[in-house]
């Protein structure tokens, strides 16, 4: 989680939640 950059994981989380 922290590899990735926080904008990229605001959209994945919705995505893969």
């Amino acid at each position: 989680e922290s590899l990735q950059p926080t904008g990229f994981w605001k959209k994945e989380k919705k995505a893969t939640s």
